[in-house]
Protein backbone atom coordinates (compact mmCIF):
# COMPACT_ATOMS: atom_id res chain seq x y z
CA UNK A 1 0.00 0.00 0.00
CA UNK A 2 1.38 3.03 -0.96
CA UNK A 3 1.49 6.48 1.42
CA UNK A 4 -0.33 8.99 0.52
CA UNK A 5 1.10 12.55 1.70
CA UNK A 6 -0.99 15.97 1.68
CA UNK A 7 0.91 18.62 -0.35
CA UNK A 8 1.54 22.01 0.94
CA UNK A 9 2.59 25.15 -0.27
CA UNK A 10 5.48 27.20 1.61
CA UNK A 11 3.53 30.53 -0.05
CA UNK A 12 3.32 33.01 2.33
CA UNK A 13 -0.23 35.06 2.12
CA UNK A 14 0.95 38.81 1.39
CA UNK A 15 4.03 38.11 -1.22
CA UNK A 16 6.09 40.99 0.92
CA UNK A 17 9.90 41.62 0.52
CA UNK A 18 12.22 42.37 3.48
CA UNK A 19 14.00 46.07 2.87
CA UNK A 20 16.64 47.91 5.11
CA UNK A 21 16.89 51.73 5.31
CA UNK A 22 19.23 53.22 7.14
CA UNK A 23 19.82 50.21 9.20
CA UNK A 24 16.46 49.46 10.25
CA UNK A 25 14.67 46.27 8.85
CA UNK A 26 11.56 46.54 7.45
CA UNK A 27 9.47 43.18 6.93
CA UNK A 28 7.95 45.09 3.62
CA UNK A 29 8.49 47.73 0.97
CA UNK A 30 4.61 48.84 2.30
CA UNK A 31 6.41 49.26 5.81
CA UNK A 32 9.64 51.01 4.84
CA UNK A 33 7.70 53.56 2.16
CA UNK A 34 5.98 54.79 5.22
CA UNK A 35 8.52 54.82 7.39
CA UNK A 36 10.47 56.94 4.79
CA UNK A 37 7.22 59.43 4.90
CA UNK A 38 7.04 59.47 8.94
CA UNK A 39 11.11 60.83 8.49
CA UNK A 40 9.81 63.60 6.36
CA UNK A 41 7.15 64.40 8.18
CA UNK A 42 9.27 64.44 11.79
CA UNK A 43 12.00 66.52 9.49
CA UNK A 44 9.04 68.89 8.46
CA UNK A 45 8.77 69.23 12.15
CA UNK A 46 5.03 67.61 12.21
CA UNK A 47 5.89 64.81 14.24
CA UNK A 48 8.51 64.36 16.61
CA UNK A 49 9.81 60.89 18.54
CA UNK A 50 9.73 58.42 15.13
CA UNK A 51 10.59 55.12 16.49
CA UNK A 52 10.27 52.42 14.47
CA UNK A 53 9.70 48.51 15.91
CA UNK A 54 8.47 49.83 19.47
CA UNK A 55 7.78 47.01 21.83
CA UNK A 56 4.98 47.29 24.53
CA UNK A 57 5.11 45.04 27.19
CA UNK A 58 1.34 43.70 27.88
CA UNK A 59 2.08 40.89 30.48
CA UNK A 60 4.94 40.42 32.23
CA UNK A 61 6.92 36.98 32.68
CA UNK A 62 5.39 35.39 35.78
CA UNK A 63 6.37 32.20 37.68
CA UNK A 64 3.15 29.27 37.80
CA UNK A 65 3.41 26.19 39.04
CA UNK A 66 7.37 25.94 39.24
CA UNK A 67 7.58 27.11 35.65
CA UNK A 68 8.02 30.59 33.96
CA UNK A 69 5.64 31.54 31.72
CA UNK A 70 7.20 33.90 28.59
CA UNK A 71 6.12 37.37 28.71
CA UNK A 72 3.17 38.33 25.89
CA UNK A 73 4.87 41.68 24.26
CA UNK A 74 3.51 43.47 21.20
CA UNK A 75 5.78 44.73 18.48
CA UNK A 76 4.60 47.85 16.52
CA UNK A 77 5.76 49.34 13.33
CA UNK A 78 6.12 52.54 14.72
CA UNK A 79 5.63 54.96 17.31
CA UNK A 80 5.71 58.70 17.33
CA UNK A 81 3.94 62.18 18.38
CA UNK A 82 2.23 64.00 17.11
CA UNK A 83 0.25 67.35 18.29
CA UNK A 84 1.34 66.15 22.25
CA UNK A 85 -0.11 62.92 21.66
CA UNK A 86 1.23 59.33 21.22
CA UNK A 87 0.75 57.58 17.86
CA UNK A 88 1.09 53.39 17.72
CA UNK A 89 0.88 53.05 13.95
CA UNK A 90 0.80 49.27 12.22
CA UNK A 91 1.22 48.90 8.32
CA UNK A 92 -1.38 46.37 7.36
CA UNK A 93 -2.37 44.27 4.12
CA UNK A 94 -5.77 44.95 3.21
CA UNK A 95 -8.61 42.86 2.08
CA UNK A 96 -12.44 42.36 0.74
CA UNK A 97 -14.29 40.78 3.42
CA UNK A 98 -16.59 38.54 1.49
CA UNK A 99 -19.66 38.90 3.60
CA UNK A 100 -19.83 42.49 3.54
CA UNK A 101 -17.82 43.43 0.57
CA UNK A 102 -15.41 46.29 2.55
CA UNK A 103 -12.21 47.00 2.38
CA UNK A 104 -10.66 45.82 5.75
CA UNK A 105 -7.24 45.27 7.64
CA UNK A 106 -5.38 41.91 7.07
CA UNK A 107 -5.08 40.86 10.77
CA UNK A 108 -4.79 38.15 13.09
CA UNK A 109 -6.38 37.09 15.91
CA UNK A 110 -3.62 37.44 17.67
CA UNK A 111 -2.72 40.87 16.70
CA UNK A 112 -6.42 42.02 17.32
CA UNK A 113 -6.26 40.98 21.12
CA UNK A 114 -2.80 42.30 21.79
CA UNK A 115 -4.31 45.84 20.39
CA UNK A 116 -7.39 45.64 22.61
CA UNK A 117 -5.08 44.66 25.52
CA UNK A 118 -2.52 47.85 24.52
CA UNK A 119 -5.65 50.01 24.46
CA UNK A 120 -6.52 48.89 27.34
CA UNK A 121 -3.34 49.34 29.42
CA UNK A 122 -2.86 52.80 27.79
CA UNK A 123 -6.16 54.82 26.78
CA UNK A 124 -3.42 57.66 26.29
CA UNK A 125 -1.69 55.95 22.94
CA UNK A 126 -4.15 56.42 19.49
CA UNK A 127 -3.59 53.13 17.36
CA UNK A 128 -4.35 53.40 13.86
CA UNK A 129 -4.04 51.12 11.13
CA UNK A 130 -2.06 52.29 8.32
CA UNK A 131 -2.92 50.58 4.56
CA UNK A 132 0.16 48.80 2.94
Amino acid sequence: MTERRARYTAHPKQRSRAVTIYGVDFASQAESRRYLFLLSEQQAGRISDLEPHPKFILQPSCKRDGATVQAITYTADFAYTRDGVRVVEDVKAWMHNKRTGKRVPLVHEDCALKVKMLRYQHPEIIFMFTEA
